[in-house]
């Protein structure tokens, strides 16, 4: 289908009906998103140039969800835990990586292969995570941790799958190698994203201090997260990153009563998120389980899913 409002508005429609169905059995309604991006696909609704047109709303997306998990970052919740939480992170993330990694390898025998579904494993996928939190209005000292995590596994994540990259694309196209190149681009992903993101940050902070129309305020910070992932995807940088640094500093620079995004940003970003995840569902290829190598695709399928679950649980609980 071409007519790309048409496209969006039947994706709402449909998220909305799902979510609906999905919550009143009790499961979230991010799934509910999913398989109306999934239906969509499936109808012929949402098609190849409907996913290139609407490509800028996942980046969208990401930015406000990375912003908003920013906000929640308050310094004085975590004050005496950061070294607790920080291993929970590094554990985690890492004992997932080791765990999916070696299951993958079992069975492909291809290192580049288990290394790379390793690394996008050790992520914690912070929209649908998030999505989940705020859906059931989660609040308390676990929800805050969970926000921690999400927030900064990332920054592993970047390390393990830019790692798991350069080696991929070495083997699969053998050229010279500079280790200086391969070791230095998470980091200088990393600093990007967090420098552009606290200097958005700062710029916000000292607006906020001369306006008091509660608005204009908020107009602003939709302008600054829309450009700031601009700007760093223009750079190559996280786009979620950089968004959790800048709501990092509003969260706690910005005086209480001058956030309004608890309340006014929720109803801005809702339409935005759910057609995020319609998208996502669009995008998945359920061919691949019925075709030639379906049998291969259910089976690394299945150890990604549990190989992963259990890393973060042993990580976590360890």
């Amino acid at each position: 289908m071409d007519s790309i409002p048409i496209v969006i508005g039947i994706g709402l429609v449909l998220a909305f009906i799902a979510s609906k169905i999905f919550k009143k059995v009790g499961i979230p309604q991010v799934v509910g998103f999913m398989v109306a991006g999934i239906l969509l696909r499936a109808f012929g609704i949402f098609g190849t140039d409907a996913a290139a047109t609407l490509s800028v709303i996942i980046t969208l997306a990401l930015g406000l969800i990375g912003y908003n998990i920013g906000l929640e970052l308050k310094a004085s919740i975590f004050k005496g835990r950061i070294r607790k939480l920080m291993v929970i992170v590094i554990l985690e993330a890492t004992v997932a990586f080791w765990l999916v990694s070696m299951l993958i390898f079992f069975v492909t025998q291809q290192l580049y292969v288990a290394l790379l579904l390793g690394a996008v494993a050790s992520a914690t996928a912070p929209a649908a995570t998030a999505d989940v939190v705020w859906d059931h209005k989660c609040a308390g000292p676990v929800s805050d941790s969970v926000m921690f995590v999400l927030a900064l596994d990332d920054v592993i994540a970047v390390v393990l799958t830019n790692a798991a990259i350069a080696y991929a694309l070495f083997v699969l196209a053998p050229v010279t190698s500079n280790l200086l190149i391969v070791i230095a681009t998470p980091l200088l992903i990393i600093a990007g994203s967090v420098i552009i993101g606290a200097a958005f940050g700062a710029i916000f902070v000292l607006f906020v201090k001369r306006e008091e129309n509660k608005s204009v305020i908020v107009e602003l910070e939709l302008a600054l997260v829309i450009l700031l992932v601009g700007v760093v995807g223009y750079f190559g940088f996280s786009d979620i990153l950089a968004a959790v640094f800048f709501g990092f500093v509003v969260g706690n620079k910005v005086p209480e009563d001058k956030q309004q995004a608890p309340q006014m940003l929720e109803v801005i970003m809702a339409p935005v998120v759910m057609l995020f995840f319609v998208i996502v569902g669009a995008k998945t290829d359920l061919g691949v389980f019925v075709n030639g190598i379906g049998g291969l695709v259910v089976l690394l399928t299945v150890l990604y899913v549990g190989g992963r679950t259990i890393g973060k649980i042993l990580g976590a609980r360890f």
